[in-house]
């Protein structure tokens, strides 16, 4: 009986996730520009990416 309830459980755990990523993630798509993407990736040791002030946590 506990086995039962145990994967009752289970199931409804499973189908309720399920359920929120559909409503919530899988509808929020990110258009991606294959050009820049590619650039971003390709960027070579001798052109590190360059900061701002808000990219160190002491800067305040």
């Amino acid at each position: 009986m506990l086995v039962r309830e145990l994967a009752v459980v289970l199931v409804l755990k499973i189908l309720l996730i399920v359920l929120l990523w559909h409503v919530f993630i899988k509808p929020n798509k990110v258009a991606v520009d294959a050009d820049a993407m590619g650039g971003r990736i390709a960027t070579t040791v001798s052109q590190p990416p360059t900061e701002n002030k808000n990219d160190r946590l002491g800067s305040r």
